[in-house]
């Protein structure tokens, strides 16, 4: 959602041309868009070799010998396929959407020395490895924290190297700008993730609880964390007190969480779904159990514009401008999610107004109208 929102304000801008490069995931050329040119992570060696052409990359690898694995896949002969796919092009402005690709900005800042550089790195990942290291270590997995740690100081050596390599850095909340200027302090954007509005205001009413949804993509190690606690501790507590409640469960990556947590016949994995609207419409409370992650929530904001009071952890609603009470109940512990449940199933006028300050808090922060004219401002104004 939010590369498509980027997309679409660039794109009224002047002419756009879009690279998807899937370092992390493989989806089919298929799925993309006409318009969308999709760049392979080149060869191993090839792209590793790659760094030490460029000065930049010369000097990284003199500070950070051990680049973070996203990063080591997206090198500069990524970028190098790129002016290969677009020969004679020229850019004013090139937009990056995640940290790890700095490295294939580099031939393009080479090629076009004139034209802008926005990195747009969404979450910290320096941070975010450093909360599932903790929470690897709690649950006594020594072998995946040291991994994770080792991963998270990577990332902590890579950010300061890279970012000063770009004209202006854009975040998805404040609170990740504010963890971002230590080591980036020149032209800074938050930028919140955007939802397209979906239901008009007087259709807004919640639902009498009975069926919870848990949403997100399960190749994401936050989210696949929050499931396996959602579907071992949290939904069975939930099930003791709420009579009849489901779980629906919805994502690419579960196939193997739905073979070990299937004797919940409570629990119904829906998989990946293309169309959302008949999910939403049969969901009655969004659940986001979350431990780790940063940015701002997609899954939680989706929910707030359908019209689906949400129950979450502190850490899932964090870089949102919620209180608990106000637009989302939050809780922590099993017996607070299963709580939480109760107390909407009980209190219809508490899920009213939830629902109703909720959607207020999109429309006010995070349209398409209000994303776009703010992105256009910057740029605009900071950079060209």
């Amino acid at each position: 959602m939010r590369a498509w929102a980027i997309r679409q304000s660039l794109s009224s801008l002047g002419e756009l041309s879009t690279v998807v490069l899937p370092v992390a995931e493989y989806s089919s050329a298929a799925e993309l868009p006409a318009e969308v040119s999709r760049i392979s992570p080149t060869e191993p060696r090839r792209g590793a070799a790659s760094w030490l052409s460029h000065k930049r990359g010369r000097e990284l690898a003199q500070v950070v010998p051990n680049l973070p694995q996203r990063a080591r896949r997206a090198a500069p002969a990524c970028g190098e396929d790129i002016l290969t796919a677009f020969p004679g092009s020229g850019f004013d402005l090139v937009y990056l959407l995640r940290v790890y690709l700095a490295g294939v900005a580099l031939p393009l800042m080479k090629k076009y020395p004139q034209a802008r550089f926005l990195m747009d790195i969404d979450e910290n990942d320096h941070l975010l490895m450093e909360q599932i290291s903790e929470i690897q270590k709690k649950a006594g997995e020594d072998s995946k924290a040291r991994s994770s740690h080792a991963e998270a100081m990577a990332w902590a050596e890579f950010l300061p190297q890279v970012l000063p390599w770009f004209d202006a850095v854009a975040c998805s909340s404040v609170r990740e700008c504010h963890a971002v200027r230590a080591y980036f302090d020149n032209a800074l954007i938050d930028l919140p993730n955007v939802i397209t509005p979906s239901c008009p205001d007087d259709s807004l009413s919640a639902k009498s609880p009975a069926r919870l949804l848990f949403l997100g993509n399960l190749a994401y190690w936050p989210n696949r964390d929050a499931l396996i606690r959602l579907a071992e501790d949290i939904f069975p507590a939930i099930q003791q007190v709420v009579p009849g409640v489901e779980l629906l469960v919805v994502g690419g990556g579960a196939d193997d969480l739905a073979a070990s947590l299937n004797a919940n016949r409570a629990i119904r994995w829906l998989g990946y779904v293309d169309d959302l609207d008949e999910v939403y419409d049969a969901a009655t409370i969004s659940i986001v159990p979350l431990r780790a992650g940063g940015g701002s929530r997609l899954k939680i904001l989706e929910a707030f514009d359908r019209g689906i009071p949400v129950i979450a952890t502190a850490r899932a609603i964090e870089g949102l401008q919620v209180a608990h009470g106000e637009q989302v109940i939050l809780a922590e512990t099993p017996a607070e999610m299963a709580t939480a449940v109760i107390r909407l199933s009980a209190d219809q006028e508490l899920a009213n107004l939830l629902v109703k300050k909720a959607h207020e808090y999109v429309q006010q922060y995070h349209s398409p109208v209000i994303f776009e004219q703010k992105l256009h401002d910057f740029i605009k104004h900071k950079l060209l």
